[in-house]
C-alpha cells in the first residue's frame, strides 16, 4: 500500500510539473486517477502490464490541454519512473534477504 501511494504521489508530483491540464483536480484526484488506471491497465488481458491502456484511460480521465496522443506519450515516459521504483525495492529486498 505504501508503494502504490508513493507511486501515485510521485505521478502527481510528474504531471504538475509539466502544467498541462485544463481542469484544475486536486492532488487527491490526480493521485485516485493515477491508480484507477493502473487497475483497469492490469484488468485489460489484451495488453501486456496494461501498457498504452493504463496511459489512455489517464488521459482520457484527466483531459489535458494538449492531443491525447502526445499526453499518451507523456503519460508512457512516467512508466520510467515506475520502473526505476521497482528496480529499486527489488535491490532493497535482496539486500534484507541476505
Amino acid at each position: 500500500m505504501v508503494f502504490w501511494l508513493a507511486a501515485a504521489a510521485a505521478f502527481v508530483f510528474f504531471i504538475k510539473a509539466f502544467d498541462v491540464l485544463t481542469a484544475d483536480y486536486s492532488m487527491i484526484d490526480m493521485g485516485g486517477i493515477y491508480i484507477f488506471s493502473w487497475g483497469i491497465g492490469f484488468v485489460a488481458i489484451f495488453a501486456p502490464q496494461g501498457i498504452g491502456v493504463t496511459e489512455f484511460v489517464s488521459g482520457s480521465l484527466l483531459r489535458p490541454d494538449i492531443p491525447l496522443g502526445s499526453f499518451m506519450v507523456l503519460l508512457a515516459s512516467f512508466r520510467i519512473n515506475v520502473f526505476l521504483a521497482d528496480m529499486a525495492t527489488w535491490m532493497i529486498s535482496l539486500k534484507w534477504r541476505a
